[in-house]
């Protein structure tokens, strides 16, 4: 029994400590940040461990603060560190909004599972249960603030032509390859677009004189975002609204 108590809080306090990059990661719209914090609390455990060796209660918290990292990184960062590193601009495919909707959901679900356990074998600090609840709130609120998705393909060298393309329900994973009808060009994945609760996720392919039936599943709409126009290859920005206007960050 003692082990599996052991075994609960190290997994509840794991993902406490994940839902504090996960979050940073929803507010800032970057997996870098989250994925700093997770490492200053790895440092900061350490650090705790060090000046209180005797307490076991730390050596959990530095177990657990090195498994929620080692989470993190393989849930958002796995294609950069256990694949090859890939040539520029060949990295185009995004997980859905969907897909972010049912992670949050089948992570909500096992961390109240392992809490509601764990306060019947030990009665455990209800502290615990107020920081959970609060972290699922704020998730919540970040993960289904988005109603819309889609995709901006943005055309052409000298003269833009803006396509829209929609991302069909319950997909997990979308690529060029799921909406572009042509192997012989090359796209670009160079930014997301959050605005009025809709997150657009915007391509470039720099070629002038395309034929028009390579966009056959495609809405052709007016290029009413200038700076869209001004985006580059080899990229990648994100773009909010402040009042009309646009901000964009780059984030690569």
């Amino acid at each position: 029994m003692f082990l599996i108590i052991i075994f609960l809080q190290l997994l509840i306090t794991m993902i406490r400590l994940f839902f504090i990059g996960y979050i940073i990661r929803l507010i800032f719209r970057n997996t870098t940040y989250g994925r700093y914090a997770l490492i200053i609390s790895v440092i900061y455990y350490i650090f705790l461990l060090v000046t209180n060796i005797t307490t076991a209660t730390y050596i959990i918290n530095v177990i657990a603060s090195i498994l929620s990292l080692i989470l993190y990184v393989y849930v958002y960062d796995r294609n950069q560190i256990l694949k090859p590193k890939k040539l520029k601009g060949m990295d185009t495919q995004f997980r859905t909004k969907h897909a972010d909707q049912i992670f949050f959901i089948a992570l909500t679900s096992i961390t109240w599972f392992l809490a509601i356990l764990l306060y019947v074998l030990i009665a455990s600090d209800l502290i615990l249960y107020v920081f959970l609840l609060l972290f699922n709130v704020i998730s919540f609120i970040l993960i289904f603030y988005v109603k819309e998705e889609n995709v901006y393909l943005i055309v052409g060298k000298n003269e833009k032509q803006l396509y829209e393309y929609p991302i069909p329900k319950k997909v997990l994973k979308y690529a060029p390859v799921d909406f572009f009808q042509s192997d012989d060009y090359m796209i670009d994945y160079v930014g997301v677009m959050y605005e009025n609760r809709i997150k657009t996720h915007l391509y470039m392919l720099p070629v002038d004189q395309l034929h028009p039936s390579i966009f056959s599943n495609a809405t052709r709409i007016e290029f009413h975002y200038e700076f869209l126009g001004e985006l580059k290859k080899y990229q990648f920005v994100s773009i909010t609204f402040k009042e009309k206007t646009p901000r964009l960050k780059r984030l690569k």
